[in-house]
């Protein structure tokens, strides 16, 4: 990959770990959005989809509500449970990279970028920014993080779209909570 004018010599392998955090992470979240589908087939969860939930931490806490309310998913709420208190971690890295606005490179050695974050508070609708660094070494682990979560997300996708194949045909116990 060419550098661009004025560019640190290590920016190229810095946007390709970037691409690759992004990537890896997409495909996560493709596949645990998949999941939460397959859930919304279940009958006695009828109630909880009524609004697909959108943002991240609201899926989170409706996947792990689902493990609570269905006994044949229960036997993996303890999985559930690691992979959300992993991804709500992995996420706040990854957040930065993807929806912080990247400004420039702010050193050489090590190589690191600046990202900015704006927030709006929901109380005072005020707009506030935070300003986060992020070296090389960093976005490399970001995506080692992310990777070991697609990893280990895996069997846990497996026996929820088994458990909710079979789920989608029975008829629903008891109202939805």
């Amino acid at each position: 990959m060419p550098r661009l004018r004025d560019e640190p010599r290590d920016a190229p392998e810095y946007y390709e770990y970037m691409g690759r955090a992004t990537a890896i992470w997409g495909r996560l979240e493709h596949n645990f959005t998949t999941d939460l589908w397959f859930m919304a087939s279940i009958p006695d969860l009828v109630d909880i989809f009524r609004t697909f939930p959108r943002g991240w931490e609201w899926k989170l806490r409706t996947f792990s509500k689902c493990f609570s309310l269905i006994p044949e998913l229960r036997v993996y709420e303890e999985a559930a449970s690691r992979f959300v208190t992993e991804a709500m971690q992995v996420a706040l890295d990854r957040n930065v990279i993807s929806h912080g606005s990247f400004w420039a490179f702010t050193n050489d050695d090590p190589l690191t970028a600046e990202f900015t974050l704006g927030r709006v508070d929901k109380k005072t609708r005020n707009l506030s920014f935070t300003k986060y660094h992020c070296t090389l070494h960093e976005m490399k682990e970001i995506v080692i993080k992310t990777d070991n979560l697609n990893t280990h997300y895996v069997s846990l996708s497996f026996a929820v779209g088994q458990i909710c194949n079979e789920l989608k045909m029975k008829k629903p116990q008891s109202p939805s909570v």
